[in-house]
Protein backbone atom coordinates (compact mmCIF):
# COMPACT_ATOMS: atom_id res chain seq x y z
CA UNK A 1 0.00 0.00 0.00
CA UNK A 2 2.67 2.27 0.87
CA UNK A 3 4.51 1.12 -2.25
CA UNK A 4 1.70 2.36 -4.46
CA UNK A 5 0.69 5.73 -2.35
CA UNK A 6 4.64 6.72 -3.09
CA UNK A 7 3.83 5.47 -7.22
CA UNK A 8 0.94 8.04 -7.03
CA UNK A 9 2.90 10.35 -5.17
CA UNK A 10 5.50 10.10 -8.06
CA UNK A 11 3.38 10.63 -11.08
CA UNK A 12 1.82 13.52 -9.50
CA UNK A 13 5.05 15.08 -9.45
CA UNK A 14 6.06 14.44 -12.69
CA UNK A 15 2.77 15.18 -13.85
CA UNK A 16 2.83 18.70 -12.15
CA UNK A 17 6.14 19.37 -13.41
CA UNK A 18 5.53 18.55 -16.98
CA UNK A 19 2.75 21.13 -16.78
CA UNK A 20 4.92 23.29 -15.76
CA UNK A 21 7.13 22.58 -18.65
CA UNK A 22 4.47 22.60 -21.35
CA UNK A 23 3.09 25.89 -19.94
CA UNK A 24 7.16 27.62 -19.82
CA UNK A 25 7.47 26.75 -23.39
CA UNK A 26 4.09 27.53 -24.87
CA UNK A 27 4.91 31.14 -23.37
CA UNK A 28 7.96 30.91 -25.13
CA UNK A 29 6.38 30.03 -28.04
CA UNK A 30 4.81 33.07 -28.46
CA UNK A 31 8.45 34.62 -29.03
CA UNK A 32 9.57 31.69 -30.67
CA UNK A 33 6.82 31.55 -33.08
CA UNK A 34 8.46 31.34 -36.40
CA UNK A 35 12.38 31.46 -36.62
CA UNK A 36 14.92 30.24 -38.82
CA UNK A 37 18.94 29.78 -38.64
CA UNK A 38 20.96 32.32 -41.00
CA UNK A 39 22.66 29.38 -42.91
CA UNK A 40 21.45 27.63 -45.75
CA UNK A 41 19.34 25.46 -43.72
CA UNK A 42 16.50 26.44 -41.33
CA UNK A 43 16.09 24.89 -37.64
CA UNK A 44 13.12 24.07 -36.03
CA UNK A 45 10.91 27.17 -34.53
CA UNK A 46 8.65 26.26 -31.54
CA UNK A 47 5.41 26.16 -33.42
CA UNK A 48 3.91 22.56 -32.73
CA UNK A 49 3.19 23.99 -29.37
CA UNK A 50 0.50 26.78 -30.45
CA UNK A 51 -2.88 25.29 -30.39
CA UNK A 52 -4.68 28.09 -30.28
CA UNK A 53 -2.76 28.83 -33.70
CA UNK A 54 -3.77 25.92 -35.27
CA UNK A 55 -7.33 26.43 -34.43
CA UNK A 56 -7.53 29.72 -36.25
CA UNK A 57 -5.40 28.36 -39.10
CA UNK A 58 -8.09 25.69 -39.56
CA UNK A 59 -10.65 28.25 -39.13
CA UNK A 60 -8.74 30.11 -42.04
CA UNK A 61 -8.26 27.03 -44.48
CA UNK A 62 -12.08 26.88 -44.24
CA UNK A 63 -12.68 30.50 -45.21
CA UNK A 64 -10.58 31.15 -47.96
CA UNK A 65 -11.53 33.05 -51.08
CA UNK A 66 -10.16 32.58 -54.88
CA UNK A 67 -8.60 36.07 -55.34
CA UNK A 68 -6.84 34.65 -58.33
CA UNK A 69 -8.75 37.46 -60.41
CA UNK A 70 -8.36 39.92 -58.42
CA UNK A 71 -7.11 43.14 -59.93
CA UNK A 72 -6.64 45.63 -57.26
CA UNK A 73 -3.76 46.05 -54.65
CA UNK A 74 -3.88 46.80 -51.63
CA UNK A 75 -1.02 48.76 -49.59
CA UNK A 76 0.33 47.28 -45.99
CA UNK A 77 1.80 49.47 -44.18
CA UNK A 78 5.27 48.68 -42.03
CA UNK A 79 7.17 50.89 -39.63
CA UNK A 80 10.54 49.84 -40.49
CA UNK A 81 13.18 50.13 -37.29
CA UNK A 82 16.81 49.65 -38.43
CA UNK A 83 18.90 49.01 -35.17
CA UNK A 84 22.03 49.46 -35.43
CA UNK A 85 25.68 49.59 -33.55
CA UNK A 86 26.05 52.65 -31.61
CA UNK A 87 28.63 54.24 -34.25
CA UNK A 88 25.95 53.37 -36.58
CA UNK A 89 27.23 50.30 -38.70
CA UNK A 90 25.68 47.33 -39.26
CA UNK A 91 23.19 49.37 -41.49
CA UNK A 92 20.44 48.82 -44.30
CA UNK A 93 21.08 51.21 -47.36
CA UNK A 94 18.08 52.83 -48.95
CA UNK A 95 19.25 50.69 -51.98
CA UNK A 96 19.24 47.71 -49.83
CA UNK A 97 15.82 47.78 -48.19
CA UNK A 98 14.32 49.06 -51.68
CA UNK A 99 15.84 45.74 -53.30
CA UNK A 100 14.07 43.50 -50.70
CA UNK A 101 10.88 45.58 -50.88
CA UNK A 102 10.62 45.09 -54.58
CA UNK A 103 11.36 41.09 -54.59
CA UNK A 104 8.55 40.77 -52.23
CA UNK A 105 6.43 42.98 -53.40
CA UNK A 106 6.73 41.01 -56.75
CA UNK A 107 6.06 37.58 -54.74
CA UNK A 108 2.58 38.87 -53.27
CA UNK A 109 1.25 40.72 -56.30
CA UNK A 110 -1.06 37.25 -56.69
CA UNK A 111 -2.10 37.81 -53.02
CA UNK A 112 -3.07 42.16 -54.30
CA UNK A 113 -0.98 42.56 -51.42
CA UNK A 114 1.84 45.42 -51.68
CA UNK A 115 4.32 46.24 -48.72
CA UNK A 116 5.45 49.98 -48.41
CA UNK A 117 7.35 51.78 -45.58
CA UNK A 118 4.88 53.99 -43.55
CA UNK A 119 6.69 57.31 -42.84
CA UNK A 120 10.57 57.45 -42.78
CA UNK A 121 12.85 54.37 -41.74
CA UNK A 122 13.55 55.13 -38.56
CA UNK A 123 17.15 54.49 -37.59
CA UNK A 124 18.63 53.35 -33.76
CA UNK A 125 22.10 53.45 -33.09
CA UNK A 126 22.41 51.42 -29.96
CA UNK A 127 24.69 48.56 -29.65
CA UNK A 128 22.52 47.27 -26.43
CA UNK A 129 19.88 46.48 -28.29
CA UNK A 130 20.71 45.44 -31.60
CA UNK A 131 21.21 41.61 -30.48
CA UNK A 132 17.17 41.77 -30.00
CA UNK A 133 17.38 39.27 -27.09
CA UNK A 134 14.22 38.83 -24.56
CA UNK A 135 14.68 41.89 -22.57
CA UNK A 136 15.47 43.96 -25.77
CA UNK A 137 12.55 42.65 -28.10
CA UNK A 138 10.59 44.23 -25.09
CA UNK A 139 12.12 47.41 -25.19
CA UNK A 140 12.30 48.19 -29.04
CA UNK A 141 8.46 47.14 -28.84
CA UNK A 142 7.59 49.68 -26.35
CA UNK A 143 9.61 52.37 -27.42
CA UNK A 144 8.68 51.86 -31.21
CA UNK A 145 5.58 50.37 -32.24
CA UNK A 146 2.89 51.94 -33.12
CA UNK A 147 -0.54 50.96 -33.96
CA UNK A 148 -2.26 49.57 -37.06
CA UNK A 149 1.10 49.21 -39.34
CA UNK A 150 3.30 45.88 -39.19
CA UNK A 151 6.22 47.08 -36.70
CA UNK A 152 9.61 45.87 -38.76
CA UNK A 153 12.52 45.35 -36.30
CA UNK A 154 16.26 44.33 -38.65
CA UNK A 155 18.42 43.81 -35.32
CA UNK A 156 22.39 42.58 -35.71
CA UNK A 157 21.21 39.41 -34.31
CA UNK A 158 18.32 37.59 -32.84
CA UNK A 159 18.67 35.29 -29.59
CA UNK A 160 15.85 33.48 -28.67
CA UNK A 161 16.64 30.34 -25.87
CA UNK A 162 20.35 30.79 -26.02
CA UNK A 163 20.51 30.30 -29.90
CA UNK A 164 20.77 32.58 -32.87
CA UNK A 165 18.01 32.77 -35.34
CA UNK A 166 17.11 34.62 -38.27
CA UNK A 167 13.55 35.78 -38.15
CA UNK A 168 10.33 35.47 -36.45
CA UNK A 169 7.04 36.45 -36.72
CA UNK A 170 3.06 35.72 -35.32
CA UNK A 171 -0.08 34.96 -36.34
CA UNK A 172 -3.40 36.93 -36.92
CA UNK A 173 -4.27 37.55 -33.27
CA UNK A 174 -0.79 38.11 -32.14
CA UNK A 175 1.17 40.95 -32.25
CA UNK A 176 1.86 43.03 -35.15
CA UNK A 177 5.38 42.49 -35.03
CA UNK A 178 8.05 41.34 -37.49
CA UNK A 179 11.81 40.49 -36.55
CA UNK A 180 14.68 39.69 -38.74
CA UNK A 181 18.62 40.00 -38.51
CA UNK A 182 20.39 42.24 -41.02
CA UNK A 183 22.19 39.56 -42.92
CA UNK A 184 18.63 37.40 -43.18
CA UNK A 185 16.43 40.64 -44.42
CA UNK A 186 19.14 40.84 -47.34
CA UNK A 187 19.06 37.41 -48.58
CA UNK A 188 16.15 37.74 -50.69
CA UNK A 189 13.38 34.94 -49.12
CA UNK A 190 13.38 35.37 -45.09
CA UNK A 191 11.95 38.73 -45.47
CA UNK A 192 8.43 37.39 -47.50
CA UNK A 193 8.78 34.19 -45.70
CA UNK A 194 7.89 36.01 -41.96
CA UNK A 195 5.45 38.05 -43.56
CA UNK A 196 3.65 34.91 -44.61
CA UNK A 197 3.52 33.64 -41.05
CA UNK A 198 2.18 37.18 -40.23
CA UNK A 199 -0.29 36.40 -42.99
CA UNK A 200 -1.28 33.02 -41.23
CA UNK A 201 1.00 30.78 -43.56
CA UNK A 202 2.75 27.81 -41.90
CA UNK A 203 5.34 25.82 -43.19
CA UNK A 204 5.39 23.83 -46.12
CA UNK A 205 6.16 20.81 -43.88
CA UNK A 206 3.04 21.39 -41.41
CA UNK A 207 3.23 22.14 -37.66
CA UNK A 208 5.87 19.10 -37.19
CA UNK A 209 9.39 20.04 -37.05
CA UNK A 210 10.84 16.23 -37.36
CA UNK A 211 12.07 15.08 -40.75
CA UNK A 212 10.04 12.72 -42.51
CA UNK A 213 6.85 14.21 -39.87
CA UNK A 214 4.35 15.38 -42.02
CA UNK A 215 1.25 12.87 -42.34
CA UNK A 216 0.45 14.81 -45.37
CA UNK A 217 0.43 11.88 -47.86
CA UNK A 218 2.33 12.69 -51.39
CA UNK A 219 -0.76 12.12 -53.49
CA UNK A 220 -2.33 15.23 -52.27
CA UNK A 221 -5.44 13.24 -51.04
CA UNK A 222 -5.58 14.81 -47.81
CA UNK A 223 -3.69 18.07 -48.67
CA UNK A 224 -6.71 20.58 -47.58
CA UNK A 225 -6.71 19.37 -43.68
CA UNK A 226 -3.16 17.88 -42.97
CA UNK A 227 0.65 19.38 -43.55
CA UNK A 228 0.37 23.39 -44.36
CA UNK A 229 -3.67 22.50 -45.05
CA UNK A 230 -3.54 23.97 -48.77
CA UNK A 231 -4.36 22.07 -51.34
CA UNK A 232 -1.97 23.09 -53.98
CA UNK A 233 1.28 22.89 -52.03
CA UNK A 234 2.19 19.40 -52.28
CA UNK A 235 3.75 17.12 -49.23
CA UNK A 236 6.74 18.45 -47.79
CA UNK A 237 8.85 15.80 -45.01
CA UNK A 238 10.39 19.25 -43.94
CA UNK A 239 13.75 19.75 -46.59
CA UNK A 240 16.28 21.14 -44.19
CA UNK A 241 19.34 19.28 -45.35
CA UNK A 242 17.59 18.11 -48.64
CA UNK A 243 18.16 20.76 -51.28
CA UNK A 244 20.81 20.30 -53.60
CA UNK A 245 22.93 23.52 -54.75
CA UNK A 246 20.39 23.26 -57.92
CA UNK A 247 17.54 23.66 -56.02
CA UNK A 248 16.57 19.72 -56.39
CA UNK A 249 14.70 17.66 -53.32
CA UNK A 250 17.48 14.89 -52.27
CA UNK A 251 15.91 13.01 -49.86
CA UNK A 252 13.93 9.72 -49.94
CA UNK A 253 11.25 10.08 -47.73
CA UNK A 254 8.08 8.18 -48.43
CA UNK A 255 4.51 8.80 -46.74
CA UNK A 256 2.37 6.65 -44.59
CA UNK A 257 1.22 4.64 -47.91
CA UNK A 258 5.09 4.27 -48.75
CA UNK A 259 4.95 6.69 -51.87
CA UNK A 260 7.61 9.25 -51.94
CA UNK A 261 7.32 12.65 -51.51
CA UNK A 262 7.77 15.27 -54.26
CA UNK A 263 8.06 18.53 -52.38
CA UNK A 264 8.40 21.89 -53.69
CA UNK A 265 11.90 23.36 -53.24
CA UNK A 266 11.30 26.76 -54.41
CA UNK A 267 8.33 27.45 -51.87
CA UNK A 268 9.65 30.30 -49.78
CA UNK A 269 7.24 28.68 -46.94
CA UNK A 270 9.44 25.81 -46.56
CA UNK A 271 13.02 24.54 -45.06
CA UNK A 272 14.40 24.73 -48.30
CA UNK A 273 17.89 26.42 -49.15
CA UNK A 274 17.32 30.23 -48.48
CA UNK A 275 18.29 31.11 -51.98
CA UNK A 276 15.88 28.87 -53.96
CA UNK A 277 12.52 29.90 -51.92
CA UNK A 278 10.68 32.47 -54.20
CA UNK A 279 7.33 31.54 -54.87
CA UNK A 280 3.96 31.03 -53.48
CA UNK A 281 1.54 28.68 -54.92
CA UNK A 282 -2.06 30.29 -55.73
CA UNK A 283 -3.58 29.19 -52.92
CA UNK A 284 -1.01 30.57 -50.24
CA UNK A 285 -1.59 33.54 -52.03
CA UNK A 286 -5.25 33.56 -51.85
CA UNK A 287 -4.69 32.60 -48.16
CA UNK A 288 -3.16 35.67 -47.23
CA UNK A 289 -5.70 37.64 -49.10
CA UNK A 290 -8.02 36.34 -46.84
CA UNK A 291 -5.76 36.94 -43.93
CA UNK A 292 -5.74 40.64 -44.58
CA UNK A 293 -9.04 41.13 -45.52
CA UNK A 294 -10.43 38.98 -42.61
CA UNK A 295 -7.97 39.57 -39.74
CA UNK A 296 -5.44 42.13 -40.75
CA UNK A 297 -7.69 44.74 -42.02
CA UNK A 298 -7.04 47.34 -39.87
CA UNK A 299 -3.13 47.75 -41.47
CA UNK A 300 -3.79 51.15 -42.68
CA UNK A 301 -0.59 53.83 -42.93
CA UNK A 302 -2.05 57.04 -41.30
CA UNK A 303 1.28 58.68 -41.26
CA UNK A 304 1.53 61.66 -43.20
CA UNK A 305 5.09 62.30 -44.86
CA UNK A 306 6.67 65.59 -44.09
CA UNK A 307 7.32 65.52 -47.80
CA UNK A 308 4.21 64.69 -48.95
CA UNK A 309 2.97 68.30 -48.95
CA UNK A 310 1.59 71.09 -50.99
CA UNK A 311 4.89 72.59 -51.47
CA UNK A 312 6.82 69.23 -51.58
CA UNK A 313 4.40 65.96 -52.95
CA UNK A 314 5.22 62.92 -53.30
CA UNK A 315 6.51 62.03 -57.22
CA UNK A 316 3.97 59.24 -59.38
CA UNK A 317 5.90 57.50 -61.55
CA UNK A 318 4.02 55.41 -64.60
CA UNK A 319 2.04 52.04 -63.81
CA UNK A 320 3.66 48.76 -64.02
CA UNK A 321 0.61 47.29 -61.84
CA UNK A 322 -2.71 48.38 -60.16
CA UNK A 323 -2.78 51.05 -57.65
CA UNK A 324 -4.24 52.63 -54.83
CA UNK A 325 -2.95 55.34 -52.58
CA UNK A 326 -5.06 56.22 -49.71
CA UNK A 327 -5.45 58.59 -46.75
CA UNK A 328 -8.72 57.93 -45.02
CA UNK A 329 -11.85 58.88 -46.65
CA UNK A 330 -13.91 62.44 -46.86
CA UNK A 331 -14.73 61.75 -43.51
CA UNK A 332 -11.05 61.97 -41.80
CA UNK A 333 -9.47 64.95 -40.65
CA UNK A 334 -5.94 63.59 -41.45
CA UNK A 335 -4.05 66.56 -43.26
CA UNK A 336 -4.32 66.34 -47.29
CA UNK A 337 -1.30 64.22 -48.99
CA UNK A 338 -0.48 65.42 -52.40
CA UNK A 339 1.57 63.66 -55.38
CA UNK A 340 2.42 64.77 -58.15
CA UNK A 341 3.59 63.71 -61.85
CA UNK A 342 5.35 66.41 -63.63
CA UNK A 343 4.50 65.57 -67.68
CA UNK A 344 2.73 62.52 -68.72
CA UNK A 345 1.44 59.89 -66.78
CA UNK A 346 0.86 57.02 -68.38
CA UNK A 347 -1.02 54.29 -67.12
CA UNK A 348 -0.52 51.87 -69.49
CA UNK A 349 -2.93 49.05 -68.99
CA UNK A 350 -3.41 49.80 -65.36
CA UNK A 351 -6.14 51.48 -63.13
CA UNK A 352 -4.70 54.38 -60.87
CA UNK A 353 -7.09 55.24 -57.49
CA UNK A 354 -6.54 57.89 -55.12
CA UNK A 355 -8.83 57.64 -52.05
CA UNK A 356 -9.42 60.05 -49.20
CA UNK A 357 -7.53 63.06 -47.92
CA UNK A 358 -5.49 62.89 -51.17
CA UNK A 359 -4.76 65.39 -53.96
CA UNK A 360 -2.99 64.28 -57.21
CA UNK A 361 -1.87 66.95 -59.96
CA UNK A 362 -0.87 65.62 -63.79
CA UNK A 363 0.92 68.39 -65.72
CA UNK A 364 0.53 66.41 -68.53
CA UNK A 365 -1.46 64.39 -70.39
CA UNK A 366 -2.98 61.07 -68.52
CA UNK A 367 -2.36 58.05 -71.36
CA UNK A 368 -3.02 54.60 -71.06
CA UNK A 369 -4.68 51.91 -73.08
CA UNK A 370 -8.92 51.50 -73.51
CA UNK A 371 -9.48 49.65 -70.57
CA UNK A 372 -7.28 51.77 -68.26
CA UNK A 373 -8.69 53.89 -65.78
CA UNK A 374 -8.31 56.83 -63.30
CA UNK A 375 -10.22 57.38 -60.46
CA UNK A 376 -11.04 59.54 -56.99
CA UNK A 377 -13.17 57.94 -54.35
CA UNK A 378 -14.03 59.46 -51.21
CA UNK A 379 -12.89 63.30 -51.05
CA UNK A 380 -10.01 62.72 -53.24
CA UNK A 381 -8.81 65.34 -55.72
CA UNK A 382 -7.04 64.70 -59.28
CA UNK A 383 -6.42 67.82 -61.19
CA UNK A 384 -4.95 67.02 -64.86
CA UNK A 385 -3.79 69.56 -66.43
CA UNK A 386 -3.54 67.93 -69.96
CA UNK A 387 -5.58 65.54 -71.47
CA UNK A 388 -7.10 61.98 -70.23
CA UNK A 389 -6.51 60.02 -73.45
CA UNK A 390 -7.85 56.77 -72.37
CA UNK A 391 -10.71 55.06 -73.44
CA UNK A 392 -12.69 54.50 -70.24
CA UNK A 393 -11.27 58.06 -68.74
CA UNK A 394 -11.91 58.68 -65.42
CA UNK A 395 -14.79 58.12 -62.92
CA UNK A 396 -15.10 59.56 -59.49
CA UNK A 397 -16.86 59.99 -56.08
CA UNK A 398 -14.31 62.22 -55.50
CA UNK A 399 -13.56 65.36 -57.07
CA UNK A 400 -11.91 65.88 -60.47
CA UNK A 401 -10.62 69.06 -62.10
CA UNK A 402 -12.49 71.19 -60.22
CA UNK A 403 -9.59 72.10 -57.57
CA UNK A 404 -6.51 72.15 -60.08
CA UNK A 405 -3.32 74.38 -59.18
CA UNK A 406 -1.74 75.00 -56.47
CA UNK A 407 -0.46 78.15 -54.18
CA UNK A 408 2.58 77.87 -56.05
CA UNK A 409 0.82 78.92 -59.15
CA UNK A 410 1.91 82.35 -57.54
CA UNK A 411 2.67 85.42 -60.14
CA UNK A 412 6.35 84.76 -59.32
CA UNK A 413 6.11 81.22 -60.14
CA UNK A 414 3.38 80.39 -62.18
CA UNK A 415 2.30 76.74 -62.87
CA UNK A 416 3.39 75.79 -66.19
CA UNK A 417 1.10 73.97 -68.57
CA UNK A 418 1.24 71.74 -72.07
CA UNK A 419 -1.75 72.35 -73.82
CA UNK A 420 -2.59 70.21 -76.81
CA UNK A 421 -6.49 69.23 -76.96
CA UNK A 422 -8.93 66.39 -78.35
CA UNK A 423 -11.72 67.51 -76.04
CA UNK A 424 -13.10 70.71 -74.35
CA UNK A 425 -10.67 71.60 -71.69
CA UNK A 426 -10.36 74.72 -69.12
CA UNK A 427 -8.52 76.04 -65.89
CA UNK A 428 -10.98 76.88 -62.49
CA UNK A 429 -10.38 78.66 -59.41
CA UNK A 430 -13.36 78.95 -57.54
CA UNK A 431 -15.06 82.55 -58.44
CA UNK A 432 -14.59 86.25 -58.09
CA UNK A 433 -15.15 86.24 -54.78
CA UNK A 434 -12.05 84.07 -54.48
CA UNK A 435 -9.06 85.63 -52.63
CA UNK A 436 -6.31 84.30 -53.95
CA UNK A 437 -5.09 84.18 -57.79
CA UNK A 438 -4.25 81.12 -59.33
CA UNK A 439 -1.61 81.83 -61.82
CA UNK A 440 -0.39 79.55 -65.23
CA UNK A 441 1.88 79.96 -67.76
CA UNK A 442 2.02 78.17 -71.31
CA UNK A 443 5.63 78.11 -72.92
CA UNK A 444 4.84 77.54 -76.36
CA UNK A 445 1.69 77.59 -78.99
CA UNK A 446 -1.59 76.18 -77.87
CA UNK A 447 -3.54 74.11 -80.43
CA UNK A 448 -7.36 73.77 -79.40
CA UNK A 449 -8.26 72.51 -82.72
CA UNK A 450 -12.51 72.16 -83.07
CA UNK A 451 -12.85 72.39 -78.76
CA UNK A 452 -13.30 74.84 -76.64
CA UNK A 453 -10.56 76.18 -73.63
CA UNK A 454 -12.28 77.94 -70.87
CA UNK A 455 -10.62 79.83 -68.08
CA UNK A 456 -12.79 80.63 -65.06
CA UNK A 457 -12.91 82.45 -61.90
CA UNK A 458 -9.69 83.74 -60.22
CA UNK A 459 -7.40 82.14 -62.58
CA UNK A 460 -4.56 84.52 -64.95
CA UNK A 461 -3.52 82.77 -68.10
CA UNK A 462 -0.54 83.73 -70.07
CA UNK A 463 0.60 82.22 -73.43
CA UNK A 464 3.98 83.45 -74.98
CA UNK A 465 3.19 81.66 -77.99
CA UNK A 466 0.35 81.70 -80.45
CA UNK A 467 -3.10 80.31 -79.87
CA UNK A 468 -4.39 78.69 -82.81
CA UNK A 469 -7.58 75.77 -84.42
CA UNK A 470 -11.06 76.03 -84.90
CA UNK A 471 -12.04 76.19 -81.53
CA UNK A 472 -13.23 78.93 -78.87
CA UNK A 473 -10.93 80.38 -76.48
CA UNK A 474 -13.26 81.75 -73.24
CA UNK A 475 -12.65 83.36 -70.11
CA UNK A 476 -15.38 83.71 -67.39
CA UNK A 477 -16.17 85.10 -63.96
CA UNK A 478 -13.01 87.17 -64.25
CA UNK A 479 -10.77 85.02 -65.57
CA UNK A 480 -7.71 86.88 -67.27
CA UNK A 481 -5.84 85.67 -70.65
CA UNK A 482 -2.50 86.89 -72.17
CA UNK A 483 -1.80 86.08 -75.48
CA UNK A 484 1.74 87.61 -76.20
CA UNK A 485 2.13 85.85 -79.55
CA UNK A 486 -1.08 85.89 -82.51
CA UNK A 487 -4.93 84.47 -82.02
CA UNK A 488 -5.65 82.49 -84.59
CA UNK A 489 -9.09 81.24 -83.74
CA UNK A 490 -12.13 81.28 -84.70
CA UNK A 491 -14.06 82.40 -82.08
CA UNK A 492 -13.45 84.36 -78.05
CA UNK A 493 -15.35 84.79 -75.83
CA UNK A 494 -15.73 86.81 -72.71
CA UNK A 495 -18.43 85.88 -69.96
CA UNK A 496 -16.86 88.41 -67.59
CA UNK A 497 -13.50 87.78 -67.51
CA UNK A 498 -10.94 88.80 -70.51
CA UNK A 499 -9.04 88.48 -73.44
CA UNK A 500 -5.61 90.49 -74.21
Amino acid sequence: MIVKKRFKLVLVLILLTSIVLIINSCNETDELMFNELSSTTVEPCGFNCTHNDMDLLKTISKGSIDYSARTTVTQVPISLNVIRNDDGSNDLTSEQIQIQFNTTNEMYLGAGIEFVICGDVNYVNSTSLSSADGVDRYNLKNAYNRDNVINMYVTSSIVINQTNVCGFAYYPGGEEVVFLTNNCFRNGSTLPHELGHFFSLIHTHGASNSPNGTDELADGSNGATTGDMIQDTPSDPKLSGYVDYYCNYTGDFLDDNGEPHNPDANNTMSYSRKECRNIFSQGQLDRMNYALVTYRSNLVCDYVEPDGSEYNPFIINDLTRNRLFKNGDEFTNNPTVYYKRDGNLNLNSFKLRMRGQVKLTVTGDVNGTPDAKIASQRGADICVLGDINTMSGAWRTGTFNENCGTPRGSIDNPIIIKRSFSKNRGLSNGNCETTETKYYLILEDVDINEFDFTIRGRVNLTILGDVNGSGTLIAKKCGAITVNGNINVETLEQSGGSID
